[in-house]
């Protein structure tokens, strides 16, 4: 794979660097300028969040609910069928729970329902005797749905971070950052986090005396801002790095057996980070969406009682067992339809395939993987009779809601966000969408797209300057994710002093490396680098690519580079 340094990136051949300009590289990298350094490297809670009542229809919101409160009115919550949405459910019912409004809660089968709100959630809702549904992350672009709602007597009030469509619904109020005027001067909160504000400012207005035991909340919040792939930036900065404190000793008994029975070494003296709920929270609550029903991840989230909450977190824990064995199983079929699409044409800007036997539950999740091993967009799709529903992922700085808007004339439906979305069309439909939506990037990309997959760079640097110091400011970077991704350092200056593979089936490397002229000597662990041992011979002159860590083992802390790619240096 190529190596490129990005256009802020520095190659420096010596040590001679500051710690502080290497900082100040990988913040110009990041577009954080001086002025929201502080902000940026140290957030604080009551200065880098916002006033709930900037959302200019929060005001209409908390005094619908006032009224649903001194009524006596049952409130529906619908939320959708992923962490975020199911994070958010969570959130609102807790929070209309605590100022004393009754609350149903509806979460769809991803399998059978697919997005948005439906007609059965809402005709259950009416036998219940709920007059006002909150949807929290969808109902954006739900306008027949909020009519039928209307229709049995039900108002409505959104909660949504998705795009904006070019009808909106005739809902009672619309809380969503991305309307153009909504008011809120922060545009990439998920949805769990737009109900976080509602509940805030319910507090505010109707139980100020609960306004800061709000922050107990943030650990659900963290969760759904990591996993709904929210930028690390600005808000949401100060919403993950005190909701990873908030994990670190959550009240939630669920979330406590949940770290349990994974094993996360997560506690009041182990705080978590992006990549724990990244790979370890997130993928355990969505396995109960793509295997069976995102209701039990609710159910999950909710337990009050330690007990079942081991039972429900045992039940996940499986699940995603399950989970990982189908997607490595779809992917490998996945790979070979599209090697097979571009053996007929490599310059195919959007990959799209379908197959009968593709989980709805799975597609996303392998788009994604394909998306990040082919450089482009994809969409996977599962076909179902005459019907095609799927996911689709995008590359940075290509909004696929955007390109499926040039094709909205061949789907049933869409939506989603910049990265990640979801659509249903015919199957007859199929052949003339993906020839739209590959001529649409191509127009979005000027014909100028080169797909080979590349590292891009934050620096070029002798390992000379590799110090505790440098890994320092590293980790207080962090919390790491999108918009803010770990830096990637290319490392020169290596040579090998032994190479073995390591893991259960030797499928992951572990190098020492000494620095040339040093008597310094640096661990290397490359995963799934493991076959590459027999070339690293001792005396081998390398470049590595990776990011700088700690390593804690048996109370001694070492620095090691988490490889991502290496090569040999010809001399």
């Amino acid at each position: 794979m190529e190596w490129t340094l990005h256009e802020r990136g520095r190659h420096i051949a010596d040590k001679d660097i500051s710690i502080d300009e290497i900082l100040e590289i990988l913040m110009a990298i990041r577009g954080v300028d001086a002025e929201q350094a502080a902000s940026f490297l140290s957030p604080d809670y009551d200065r880098d969040t916002h006033d709930p009542f900037l959302f200019q229809e929060m005001e209409a919101v908390v005094e619908r609910l006032r009224a649903a409160s001194e009524k006596g009115e049952m409130v529906g919550v619908f939320g959708d069928h992923d962490v975020d949405g199911v994070s958010a459910t969570t959130l609102m019912v807790e929070g209309l729970e605590m100022i004393g409004i009754q609350a149903q809660s509806y979460i769809p089968c991803k399998n059978e329902e697919g997005h948005g709100v439906n007609k059965a959630a809402i005709d259950q809702f009416a036998e219940v005797g709920v007059t006002l549904m909150v949807t929290v992350d969808c109902g954006i672009g739900d306008v027949e749905m909020v009519a039928y709602a209307r229709s049995c007597d039900i108002e409505t009030i959104i909660v949504d971070h998705h795009q904006i469509p070019e009808r909106l619904p005739e809902a009672y109020a619309i809380i969503n950052p991305h309307l153009a005027d909504s008011g809120y001067p922060f545009k990439d909160l998920c949805g769990a986090a737009c109900a976080f504000k509602v509940v805030h400012a319910l507090c505010v207005r109707l139980a100020p005396e609960k306004v800061e035991q709000l922050k107990w909340l943030l650990d659900i919040v963290a969760i759904a801002t990591v996993a709904d792939c929210m930028p690390l930036i600005g808000e949401n900065r100060a919403f993950v790095v005190y909701g990873l404190l908030v994990l670190s000793k959550t009240r939630r008994v669920s979330l406590q057996q949940m770290i349990s029975v994974g094993e996360m070494d997560i506690g009041p003296h182990n705080m978590p980070d992006a990549h724990t709920i990244g790979f370890h929270i997130g993928p355990r609550l969505n396995a109960a969406g793509r295997m069976s029903h995102a209701r039990e991840a609710y159910d999950f989230l909710a337990e009050k009682d330690p007990a079942m909450a081991r039972v429900r977190a045992l039940d996940l824990e499986e699940k995603n067992k399950e989970r990982r064995k189908l997607t490595d199983k779809i992917l490998r079929h996945a790979t070979k339809q599209i090697d097979a699409l571009l053996a007929e044409d490599e310059s195919i800007a959007f990959l799209c395939i379908k197959d009968e036997s593709y989980p709805i539950g799975i597609v996303g999740i392998v788009a994604g993987r394909l998306t990040r091993q082919y450089g482009r967009p994809v969409g996977i799709f599962r076909e179902e009779g005459k019907v095609v529903r799927g996911s689709f992922r995008s590359v940075e700085g290509l909004d696929v809601v955007r390109i499926l808007h040039n094709a909205k004339d061949f789907l049933d439906k869409y939506g989603g966000h910049e990265a990640a979305a979801g659509a249903q069309l015919s199957v007859d439909q199929f052949e003339g969408f993906c020839e739209c939506v590959d001529q649409a990037t191509r127009a979005l990309l000027d014909d100028q797209a080169d797909f080979a997959p590349v590292h891009v760079v934050d620096m070029r640097l002798s390992a000379h300057v590799i110090s505790e110091a440098l890994v320092d400011v590293i980790e207080k970077m962090a919390p790491y994710g999108e918009g803010n991704v770990e830096p990637l350092i290319w490392f020169e200056g290596l040579t090998v002093q032994s190479a073995r593979p390591v893991g259960k089936t030797g499928k992951h490397l572990k190098l020492v490396c000494g620095v040339i002229n040093t008597p310094v000597v640096i661990d290397v662990i490359g995963f799934d680098f493991g076959k590459d041992a027999d070339e690293l011979l001792p005396g081998v002159t390398v470049e590595v690519l990776g990011g700088l860590s700690y390593n804690e083992w048996q109370g001694r802390r070492t620095i090691q580079i988490m490889m991502r790619d290496w090569r040999h240096v010809n001399t």
